[in-house]
Parts: C-alpha cells; sequence; structure tokens
C-alpha cells in the first residue's frame, strides 16, 4: 500500500467516495507506473520468472550496455509484467469502489495508456526517439460505457487528439475548433470511420503508417531517406525494404508535411528547461 500505484488509485477512490453524490463530475487519475524504475512488489515478479542469483534491473536500459544472460533477460522482462500486472491489480481496486458505490450505471470509464517499451523485442530494454515502433506507440484505449456495446474491438485508425473531443461528446459537451475525431461514434457506427493513415513523431523522427506500409524518417534533414517496412510480409518491423517503392515514400512524406510543414523541421523553441531530470542523472550513475 505504500507504492506510489497504491496510493494513487486509492485517492482515487476515497475522492469517488466522497463526490459520488456529487454529479457530474470528471476524474483524471494519472498513474506514471510501470514506468522505469520497475521496482514491483517482488512477488508479482517472481510470478513471470524468478533466479535468485539474478540481480534485478530495475533500471532496465543499464542491461543494454551488458552482454546479459537469458537469465537476466527474463527477469527484466519479469519485471516489467509484474509492475503491469501489479498496476492492474488497483485499477480493479478502484473499479470496485465504483461498482459498490452504483456508479458503473450511470459513468463511463475509460483507460488509456500512454506509450509502450521494448522488452528486448529488438535487442534492447526502454523506449527510444527513433523506435517509433508498435511495442513504443500502439497505445491502449478501452472505453467502458454503462449502455454498452460489451467485449467490442474496433479496428480504425485513432490518435491522441481523438480523446479530448471523444470524451466531450460523450459528456455533451459542445466543442469547437478542435482537432480530432470521436471514436465512440465509430465504436458504435454512428459514424464511419475517415482515416487511412497515422501520424507519430518523437523528437526528429516522424513515422506514418497505414495498412501496408510503416514508414519512418528523419524531419530534420531536407531530404531525409526513408525506412519503409512493409507490413503485409514484416509486420513486427524487422527488415527495411532494400528497394521500397518511390510512391510510397513520396505518399508518407507528402502525409507528414500535412503535420509539421515545411522541411527540415527545427526545435530551436523548446528546449528542455534544465540541463537533467533525477530520473535522467541516475541512468549514468547506474550505468557508470
Amino acid at each position: 500500500e505504500h507504492y506510489l500505484t497504491a496510493q494513487v488509485f486509492w485517492t482515487a477512490s476515497q475522492w469517488v467516495q466522497d463526490n459520488a453524490e456529487n454529479t457530474p463530475f470528471f476524474l483524471w487519475i494519472d498513474s506514471f507506473s510501470p514506468h522505469e524504475l520497475w521496482d514491483t512488489p517482488r512477488y508479482y515478479a517472481d510470478a513471470y520468472f524468478s533466479d535468485s542469483s539474478v540481480k534485478d534491473y530495475i533500471y532496465p536500459q543499464v542491461i543494454n550496455d551488458m552482454n546479459p544472460s537469458e537469465a537476466e533477460i527474463e527477469r527484466t522482462r519479469a519485471l516489467y509484467m509484474g509492475y503491469a500486472t501489479f498496476v492492474d491489480r488497483w485499477i480493479g481496486y478502484f473499479l470496485e469502489s465504483l461498482e459498490s458505490l452504483g456508479l458503473m450505471e450511470n459513468t463511463v470509464v475509460m483507460f488509456l495508456s500512454d506509450h509502450g517499451t521494448q522488452l528486448w523485442d529488438k535487442g534492447k530494454f526502454g523506449k527510444g526517439a527513433s523506435e517509433l515502433y508498435p511495442f513504443n506507440t500502439q497505445l491502449n484505449w478501452f472505453i467502458r460505457h454503462p449502455d454498452g456495446p460489451r467485449g467490442q474491438h474496433v479496428d480504425a485508425w485513432v490518435q491522441n487528439q481523438d480523446l479530448t473531443v471523444t470524451a466531450l461528446n460523450l459528456m455533451g459537451i459542445d466543442h469547437d475548433g478542435l482537432d480530432g475525431e470521436d471514436a465512440w461514434a465509430i465504436a458504435t457506427a454512428k459514424s464511419a470511420p475517415t482515416r487511412d493513415h497515422i501520424t507519430t513523431g518523437w523528437g526528429p523522427n516522424m513515422n506514418v503508417r497505414d495498412e501496408e506500409y510503416s514508414v519512418h524518417f528523419n524531419v530534420t534533414e531536407a531530404t531525409p531517406t526513408p525506412t519503409v517496412f512493409d507490413l503485409k510480409t514484416d509486420s513486427e518491423e524487422d527488415s527495411p525494404l532494400a528497394e521500397p517503392p518511390s510512391d510510397v515514400a513520396a505518399q508518407a512524406l507528402a502525409r507528414a508535411l500535412v503535420v509539421v510543414g515545411a522541411l527540415p523541421v527545427t526545435f530551436t523553441s523548446y528546449k528542455q528547461r534544465h540541463s537533467a531530470r533525477s530520473m535522467r542523472t541516475f541512468a549514468p550513475r547506474r550505468k557508470g
């Protein structure tokens, strides 16, 4: 109960109890975990893999500079999976609070993840700006509406900016000038999907993805060299095409320009205020 995750969801449950009669309400719960450090209660990780001879590398990127054994890799994966299970357990605690108060009958519940992480998918742990692959960018978004539907998976392209529009529409709040689409309207077949691709970015890197191809390039270059993957034969994006179709790269670049404008893109106005944060300074000390 002393872990941050437990404190966050316990406090959220208390807030709901205090405001159960104060409706309508909007509650946003932000759980930083299972972000690094992967310092979960040990028995959660032990359920996935346990080896007393292996250290717990709670800052997993440390392993990237090593030649880890299979046991070290499996234990580090177990730290993450155990941490995710720990978070799930406390999400369950919160949902049980809603259930006990009778709020599930008239409350919309959304679950949205931040980003993913690599669990040695491509020989590393963690994430990086040059790794706009599905393990990093494909997010979870669950919506539970009292009126259903239940257990339905919607195969449509959605992006982060759709969250605000969807939430406002579900609450019946008028809004103007917002980008984004109503994902719930798509889920309930009240409107048809309109996107045929999505764009994601991190720092200088951008990815354009549709049903057939995933194209990565650096938008700080005036003439970027694209890296293209054929998703029909390489869904994990392990082997870029040596000679990608020229029209595929050209189309991806045109789609990117709609978002970022003319190339090259510069980021001189976006500077980190401090040279390092606690997480950033922690890693080099461990690696050193």
